[in-house]
């Protein structure tokens, strides 16, 4: 098995050079360690594949690489070799799902991760005609987004990074388009701290945004998972809690790009303002 190993932050991101048997299954030179790309930024792959504009994007690209869906994302468990197991995935998931691990690491993964796409790769046959027009790829992906429930917003997201992975040379302008795809009002998607606001005022209590999450867990609209960082200044360990929304949420929440205390760009789940609704019962005995 021939690897190269990639280094982010310290960590090492396998990928392989040339087709590789591993265990039972037969996987692509390019694809990419998706575990190892998660453990190094303290991220669940889970949460990223349990998504529906997830699902919409791989079905989306196997329709255009004719790939299929269980081709493109390749799980290796057991076995003594330690690098190789972990989930592997075609290079444009990978680059997928670094865009949905944060800014950084999509324009690392970007830039380190394309270099053996740009060389001699094997994929599975047959292949797709490489000279798809724009319109043969817009239709192709609208066919498949338009099975899900999800946003007009969505929907713009996805079409833009389809376009992006095929034409990379349109990324500046792609970068330009996608925040104004996204919901354009606070009111339509508002933070857990605004809902309890919104709440307050309806009911004059007094409850916070800790409640609401809460809330929103217990009626199964989320579920919440901790990331590890080391802190640079003081060696210590950072736990940080997270919320990711359950197929039941999705239906009432959306990603948005937001600015953090170090203004770096993270992503923020942000919630209709009718959530509420779903869980008064929840709150209706909070003061």
């Amino acid at each position: 098995m021939k690897i190269i190993t990639h280094d982010w932050n310290g960590s090492a991101i396998a990928q392989l050079t040339e087709d590789t048997k591993i265990a039972k299954y037969d996987v692509p030179a390019s694809y990419v360690n998706l575990t190892q790309m998660c453990q190094a930024n303290d991220k669940k792959l889970n949460n990223y594949m349990r998504m529906e504009g997830t699902k919409a994007y791989w079905e989306a690209l196997s329709t255009e690489t004719r790939i299929s869906v269980s081709a493109l994302v390749i799980t290796i468990k057991g076995g003594n070799d330690k690098q190789a197991q972990g989930t592997w995935g075609h290079p444009e998931i990978a680059i997928d799902l670094a865009q949905w691990v944060s800014i950084p690491f999509r324009i690392w993964a970007n830039r380190t991760l394309r270099k053996l796409m740009s060389g001699k790769t094997s994929q599975p046959k047959p292949q797709i005609d490489s000279q798809i027009t724009p319109e043969q790829l817009i239709g192709a992906y609208s066919i498949i987004i338009d099975k899900f429930s999800i946003s007009e917003e969505l929907k713009g997201t996805y079409l833009l990074r389809a376009m992006e992975a095929q034409y990379p040379g349109i990324t500046p302008s792609v970068q330009k388009l996608l925040p104004t795809v996204q919901p354009k009002t606070e009111e339509e998607y508002i933070s857990p701290t605004r809902l309890a606001q919104v709440w307050n005022e309806r009911h004059s209590t007094n409850i916070k945004a800790y409640q609401i999450n809460q809330a929103l867990e217990e009626t199964g609209y989320q579920t919440s998972y901790y990331t590890e960082r080391t802190s640079s200044k003081t060696g210590k360990i950072k736990r940080t809690k997270q919320y990711s929304p359950t197929d039941l949420g999705s239906e009432y929440s959306t990603f948005l790009l937001d600015k953090a205390r170090t203004d770096k760009t993270v992503q923020v789940l942000r919630w209709k303002v009718s959530i509420i609704e779903e869980i008064k019962n929840q709150l209706g005995g909070v003061n």
